[in-house]
C-alpha cells in the first residue's frame, strides 16, 4: 500500500488494477492483505455486475441494476454505511466518497470507528477517516469497490464528505472493518502476520481424501485449487459453517452441487473453471439468505443461466452477481488439452487474437515435439531447440503485435504451458527434458520479446 505523504491518501493496491478476494484468508494466500490476482494471471477490473465479453464457446451476461446511473441499493456520495466485522467482533463503518456509473463502482473511505450496531450516523460520534501506519501502508484507507452495497451492510444516511480525493485502487468485496482490525493489532504491538485458524486452503484432491466423518465447524473460508473432482456433499459435511467458498478448478468436476444449499451461513460463492453442475443444482435464494456475492467464471452454460435467473432478483437486495465465460458442453470437450483455454473470452483478448494464438501454439510446438522424439547428439539437439525457441517467441510476438496485446501474464502462461508440454510429452530415450527446457528458454530469451 502506498500513498503520497502530502495528501495522506493510500492506494490499497498501487500501480495496477487489482482483484481482491477475502483479505481475511491468510493461510491460503501469501500476500499480507491476501490480495489475489487470478491464478491464470488474468488481472481484471472490478466491473461490478458487468461481465466479461463472451468468447468462442462462452456466454456472458450483464446483470441489470435499477438503472444505468443508480446502484441496485440506494447509495449516494456522503452516505455512511456500516456492517458487522467478524475480526473486530463489532460493527464498523465507511463513507461513500463518490459513485462512478460508467464502471459501476463506489469509492469508499474506511472510518476509524467500531462499536455496537448503529442506527444512524449520530451513533458514530465524530466521523474520522481510518489512517493506517502499517509498514508501507501509511495514509487514509480508501479504495474503489463494486457499487452493490452488500446485504449485510446498512446505510445510516448522509454526512459531510471527509475527502473529495479519488482513490486509484480497486478491489472486489467490501470487508468493512478489516483494515481497522489490522491497524489495531499493530497499535497493540502485534506486528506479526495475524493467524487465521478459520481458513482452509486445499490443493488438488485433498478435499476428497478427508478422513471419514472429518468435520471442521470452526472453519469459515474454504479455498479449493486444482481438484479433479469436488464433492459438494463432502464439503458441506466437513465444513458446515462456511461463509466463503472458492472453487478454482482446471476443467474440474463438481458433483452433488445441490448439497451446497446446506451452507446456510454462506455469504460469498466463487467458482472458476468448474463443470458438472446442472440447472437443478442452482443455489436457492430462499435457503441461502445471507449470500451476497456470487462470481461464476467458466461454468456450464445451462447452470449459469439457472443461477442468473434465480439470483438476478436478489441484486436489488444487495447481492453482487457476475456470470462470465459460461461454456457449452462442446467447448469443454474441445478444450481438455488446450493450454490456452483461459484466454478464450478473457478481457483484452479478442476472439481473433485467441484464434491466432491457438494457431501459433500448434505450429510452433509441433516441431518441438518432433525434436524430442528424434534421437540426436546432445549438441545438435540443443542448437535445434534454441532455434525452435526463437521461432516460438517470434510466433507469439506476431500475435501480440505492436500494441502488445499479450501482456506479462499471458507471456508467463505461455512459458508455463511450454514447460509443462516438454515435461509430459513423449521423448526419445536419453533426452534430457530439463536441458531441453533450458535450450528452448534460451532461444526465447535471444529473441528479446520476453
Amino acid at each position: 500500500m502506498t500513498g503520497d505523504p502530502d495528501d495522506g491518501v493510500v492506494d490499497l493496491h498501487p500501480g495496477r488494477v487489482q482483484v481482491e478476494v477475502d483479505p481475511r484468508n491468510r493461510q491460503a494466500l501469501p500476500d499480507p492483505l491476501a490480495r489475489r490476482e487470478k491464478e491464470s494471471g488474468q488481472v481484471e477490473k472490478a466491473a461490478n455486475e458487468q461481465s466479461e465479453p463472451p468468447g468462442h464457446g462462452g456466454l456472458a451476461w450483464r446483470v441489470p441494476s435499477r438503472g444505468s446511473h443508480h446502484p441496485p441499493r440506494p447509495l449516494a456520495p456522503g452516505d455512511v454505511v456500516a456492517a458487522f466485522c467478524d475480526e473486530l467482533g463489532e460493527w464498523s463503518a465507511a463513507q461513500i466518497i463518490s459513485l462512478e456509473p460508467h464502471d459501476r463502482q463506489a469509492d469508499v473511505l474506511d472510518l476509524d470507528w467500531s462499536g455496537a450496531e448503529p442506527h444512524d450516523v449520530a451513533d458514530l460520534g465524530e466521523l474520522k477517516p481510518l489512517k493506517l501506519t502499517l509498514p508501507g501502508q501509511r495514509g487514509v484507507a480508501q479504495c474503489h469497490r463494486e457499487w452493490v452495497l452488500p446485504r449485510g451492510h446498512k446505510n445510516l444516511g448522509p454526512a459531510p464528505l471527509l475527502t473529495t480525493r479519488a482513490s486509484l485502487a480497486w478491489t472486489l468485496g467490501w470487508h468493512t472493518g478489516f483494515h481497522l482490525h489490522l491497524q489495531r493489532r499493530w497499535d497493540a504491538g502485534l506486528h506479526g502476520e495475524p493467524e487465521n485458524e478459520r481458513v482452509h486452503a486445499l490443493d488438488g484432491d485433498a478435499v476428497d481424501v478427508l478422513p471419514a466423518g472429518a468435520s471442521f465447524p470452526d472453519i469459515r473460508s474454504l479455498f479449493v485449487r486444482g481438484a479433479n473432482t469436488i464433492d459438494g456433499a463432502r464439503v458441506v459435511s466437513a465444513y458446515p459453517n462456511l461463509t466463503h467458498l472458492n472453487l478454482w478448478g482446471k476443467l474440474s468436476r463438481l458433483i452433488n452441487a445441490s448439497a451446497l444449499n446446506g451452507l446456510h451461513r454462506l455469504r460469498r460463492f466463487e467458482v472458476h473453471d468448474v463443470f458438472g453442475m446442472i440447472p437443478e443444482d442452482c443455489l436457492d435464494p430462499e435457503q441461502l439468505t445471507q449470500l451476497e456475492y456470487v462470481d461464476l467464471d467458466g461454468v456450464p452454460a445451462d447452470y449459469a443461466m439457472a443461477m442468473r435467473r434465480a439470483w438476478t432478483p436478489e441484486v436489488g437486495k444487495g447481492v453482487f452477481l457476475r456470470v462470465s465465460r459460461a461454456r457449452e458442453p462442446e467447448w469443454v470437450k474441445e478444450n481438455l488439452d488446450n493450454p490456452l483455454r483461459e484466454w478464450d473470452g478473457r478481457e483484452g483478448i479478442s476472439a481473433r487474437t485467441y484464434r491466432r494464438a491457438l494457431t501459433a501454439w500448434k505450429q510452433s510446438t509441433r516441431p518441438i515435439l518432433e525434436a524430442l522424439l528424434t534421437p540426436t547428439a546432445g549438441v545438435v539437439q540443443r542448437a535445434l531447440l534454441i532455434a525452435l525457441g526463437r521461432d516460438f517467441a517470434r510466433a507469439f510476438a506476431e500475435v501480440s503485435g505492436p500494441s502488445y496485446i499479450l501482456e506479462t501474464d499471458e507471456l508467463g502462461e505461455l512459458l508455463d504451458a511450454l514447460q509443462n508440454l516438454i515435461t509430459t510429452a513423449p521423448a526419445a530415450p536419453g533426452v534430457d527434458r530439463e536441458e531441453a527446457i533450458r535450450a528452448l528458454f534460451e532461444g526465447i530469451d535471444q529473441h528479446g520479446y520476453w
